[in-house]
């Protein structure tokens, strides 16, 4: 026989249990920056703890309790987190209350262990933030709605629910989104059960619990617009849904397969918890589809009322969070109460819940990837290996409070100087180097101590600025913290960027690129890391990205890296006009890059949908000899030439048409003295440079190995077929390969063709023609014939001429489809370019004559074209046939 004290022992066990893992490390980690905020304005006096939480538009009754509780327990990280542990321990009894009140004292029982492992309510009982406050506040105001809508007659009910009302918009403005879910269930409880007494005394709670937050909103009000933590932009009502809840399930503690396994486990759970009522076979009141009001609710309302406000965390929910482990608790009594496999299903659908809670814990305990950003490390570090004439700079500056509290009110400057974020104040060359250069100013070195600080220095203006000098990196969870020893005479940094202009510039947008701080040298197996200074000219698209490519002067890419041009935090469509700002851009070069100078950098600017808007050249780029030789696979019978070992060799494609290029890549190693290779195709005394520039390979040393593209082109007037290509120099040749010349070159004129004795220009005939008509259609084969070499390509047109002098149908473009341009053409050589023409359906009817010519595509001037007497041709156009 059950004890008629268990349910008390049980619920002391559960409440104790929590505030044994709310107690466990609570002071173990460092404040954050939102922990030092509330510490820093806990100290002033009320009248300011009123202003400046005001400017965040946020209600100051959690910093007045901590401005009362902290001199007396001291100003510790324990004794600051112990308010929100009090809350978190009294959460857990109230969701034991609710869930028996809902549902049973089993599901009020499961529903304060759900959430006395929660990692998300945990993480926030161990946090001096209000939002745990907040959430008890929300809990009490509900208990008190429900027990007011089962007695309505007892006003101290519907006056706790105003007072809990009232202390949870005291603690945070969305408390207001709870305020409407409990106005739309007093309205309908009152609607459904035809009872006024509750429409009166609901609608008087709520509105009392207004009244008591009027006067802060008043005062509020005016400090609206200095609220500028977001830029502006929509709030997905999806992203805020499914951010609730992966919140309050994972409390940000779990990712991946642990994140979504738990989402799928909760999911279930609450799932088990709601059908009952959607089955119709609940239990009074329908405690399933309160709690789905409960959570949807307040979620539909921020999704709307902040549809504006592009800033979104689960703790701005933390009100709608109950639901999800009272639905899962009363899911799993559900099917604990049943026996057979219902009960087997609701054991492993507990131990599932508390399993993958217990990851989140573990995480939020001891892995140091889940840790709060570690401001009490890093100024500890800075005291202990900081010089008396060093200064710290903060960057964003906003971050001071927290600062301040680790490290001292002395030795530190702020960039920019706010109170509190200003997402307009971001970071550009003008507005940062003046008091950069001020903080710098006598000074033998600088401490970068940085949080977040893609919030007002989006391009990584500061550290790039710094970054002349030489760094140690230190990384304490959550922070980046790097010393800078500064060079005597450096300072002060110029008023404007110090960079190389362009050398090529060529785009179609209001923007230009000042120039690019290039590196003097780079190895070739370091990234090449440039920064770059922009200025819009006028309004951007929001998106621009750059390809970034090093290329060397035969324009052979040897690194290639896209990002977007200011990188991932500041869009093109918030730039300021006329202000320098700044692209950092690193690529990888390929492997075995050969040292030199005649490299450059292309930056290709284009839009999302990959609309090109022009590019930049920079430089030039200096590679340097690597730090070791790159690896790759080392032929056993490698080429030679002198103390050159080839070991591989690639052409492509292995097919070319004259006039076109073959790349030719290789893997030289260097094993002696050498003379510098040239290549050279067969049949042609061309000899091309191994390299861009002829001599580089002096640079080369024994033990090198480098690796060279070069792009070979094809003479014109190849002959055709297999072409050997040579690597030739003073130590011999030898043969890299062979190139297939696809051209097939005919001197005789087929028999089938009709002569013709027409000349054009002075180095082309026209020899025959062979004309075929086919119901609509109209083939012709012109048959060409160079007489001379033909220095310049021309263009054929062909004409079907109607009876009334009008062009019906015409062909233009260069021979054979672009394929054997005049200008490939060898002296005797007859082309064979065919062509069809389509008859127009509504041709009239009547003789037509086909008209063919030559053009020069820039001036649209026609050769001259003679017939075989040596008579001008009027218009320059040969009579190929005539047909009706």
């Amino acid at each position: 026989m059950t004890s008629r004290h268990s349910p008390i022992r049980h619920s002391s066990l559960v409440i104790l249990l929590t505030w044994a893992i709310l107690l466990y490390r609570l002071g173990a980690q460092s404040f954050w920056y939102d922990e030092g905020y509330c510490i820093f304005v806990a100290r002033l006096p009320l009248r300011e703890i009123l202003h400046w939480t005001a400017r965040e538009f946020t209600p100051s009754l959690y910093h007045a309790l901590l401005a009362l509780w902290l001199p007396l327990a001291g100003w510790t990280e324990f004794a600051a987190r112990f308010l929100s542990v009090w809350a978190g321990t009294l959460m857990a009894a109230g969701m034991i209350r609710l869930g028996r009140n809902l549902h049973s004292r089993s599901a009020g029982l499961l529903a304060g262990l759900l959430a006395a492992v929660s990692p998300f309510y945990v993480w926030h009982a161990q946090d001096a933030r209000m939002y745990t406050p907040q959430a008890l506040f929300g809990l009490l105001a509900t208990l008190f709605l429900l027990r007011a809508l089962q007695s309505p007659a007892r006003r101290r009910l519907w006056a706790g629910l105003a007072m809990a009302d009232a202390l949870a918009l005291y603690t945070h403005t969305t408390s207001g989104f709870l305020l409407i879910f409990h106005a739309l269930v007093s309205l309908a409880a009152g609607i459904l059960s035809r009872r006024p007494t509750v429409l009166k005394r609901g609608g008087f709670a709520l509105t009392g619990a207004a009244l008591a937050w009027l006067p802060w909103l008043i005062y509020a009000l005016p400090f609206v617009g200095e609220n500028a933590g977001y830029w502006a932009g929509q709030l997905n009502w999806q992203f805020v849904l499914s951010g609730a809840f992966r919140g309050f399930v994972t409390g940000g503690m779990m990712d991946g397969t642990a994140a979504t396994a738990a989402l799928l486990v909760w999911g279930a759970a609450c799932l088990a918890g709601v059908l009952p009522d959607l089955g119709g076979f609940g239990k009074p009141p329908r405690s399933g589809i309160f709690l789905l009001a409960y959570f949807a609710i307040p979620v539909a309302a921020l999704a709307l009322l902040f549809r504006t406000v592009p800033k979104f965390s689960p703790r701005y929910l933390i009100l709608a969070s109950p639901p999800l482990f009272l639905l899962s608790a009363i899911g799993v009594a559900e099917l604990l109460r049943r026996p057979g496999v219902r009960r087997a299903t609701g054991a492993l659908l507990l131990a599932a819940l508390i399993t993958t809670a217990g990851i989140g814990l573990g995480n939020l305990y001891f892995d140091p990837t889940f840790a709060k950003a570690d401001f009490r490390a890093a100024a500890q570090t800075v005291r202990e290996q900081m010089t008396s004439d060093e200064i710290v700079l903060l960057v964003p500056g906003h971050t001071f409070p927290v600062w301040q509290y680790y490290f001292g009110p002395d030795d530190w400057v702020a960039l920019p100087d706010d109170p509190i974020l200003d997402v307009r104040h971001i970071l550009h060359y003008r507005n940062t180097i003046e008091p950069l250069n001020d903080a710098l100013a006598g000074h033998s070195g600088v401490w970068l101590v940085e949080w977040e600080p893609w919030v007002v220095d989006p391009t990584d203006l500061v550290a790039h600025l710094l970054s002349v000098w030489v760094t140690d990196t230190v990384a304490p969870t959550g922070l980046r913290l790097r010393h800078y020893r500064l060079a005597s005479g450096a300072l002060p940094l110029p008023p404007y960027p110090a960079v190389s202009p362009p050398v090529d510039a060529s785009l179609d947008l209001p923007l230009t690129l000042d120039g690019c701080a290039i590196p003097a040298q780079v190895r070739g197996d370091e990234d090449v890391q440039i920064g770059c200074y922009w200025q819009a000219q006028g309004a951007l698209p929001h998106h621009l990205s750059i390809s970034a490519r090093l290329v060397d002067t035969s324009n052979v890419e040897w690194g290639r890296a896209d990002s977007a041009i200011s990188g991932p935090y500041l869009v093109a469509g918030r730039w300021p006009l006329n202000e320098p700002v700044l692209g950092q851009y690193s690529l990888q070069p390929l492997p075995g890059i050969p040292p030199g100078d005649f490299y450059t950098f292309q930056l290709r600017v284009y839009e999302p949908d990959g609309t090109a808007r022009g590019a930049v050249t920079v430089g030039p780029v200096t590679i340097a000899r690597p730090s070791s030789p790159f690896t790759g696979a080392i032929s056993s019978t490698p080429l030679r030439l002198g103390g050159l070992a080839l070991d591989a060799v690639g052409i492509t494609p292995p097919q070319a048409l004259p006039g076109e290029e073959v790349r030719v890549e290789a893997e030289w190693r260097v094993t002696g003295p050498f003379h510098e290779p040239r290549l050279a195709l067969e049949d042609t005394s061309d000899e091309i440079s191994l390299l861009p520039q002829p001599g580089a390979t002096a640079a080369w040393q024994v033990g090198d190995r480098y690796r060279t593209i070069t792009r070979v082109p094809i003479s014109p007037r190849a002959l055709g077929g297999p072409t050997y290509l040579w690597a030739i120099s003073g130590d011999g040749e030898i043969l890299l390969g062979t190139v297939q010349v696809n051209i097939t070159r005919t001197f005789a004129l087929p028999a089938d063709a009709q002569p013709a004795g027409h000349r054009l220009g002075s180095g082309i005939s026209l020899a025959g023609t062979r004309l075929a008509i086919t119901g609509e259609m109209v083939q012709v084969m012109l048959y060409w014939r160079a007489d001379d070499f033909v220095e310049q390509s021309y263009t054929v047109f062909l004409h079907l001429v109607g009876p009334d002098g009008q062009i019906y149908a015409q062909a233009d473009g260069l021979p054979q489809a672009g394929r054997h341009p005049t200008d490939h053409w060898l002296p005797g050589e007859i082309v064979a370019d065919p062509y069809r023409l389509e008859i127009p359906a509504d041709a009239p009817p009547g003789e037509y004559r086909l008209l063919a010519g030559l053009y020069d595509l820039l001036t649209l001037e026609r050769l001259p074209v003679t017939d075989a007497n040596g008579s001008p041709v009027p218009d320059d156009a040969i009579l190929i046939g005539t047909f009706r």
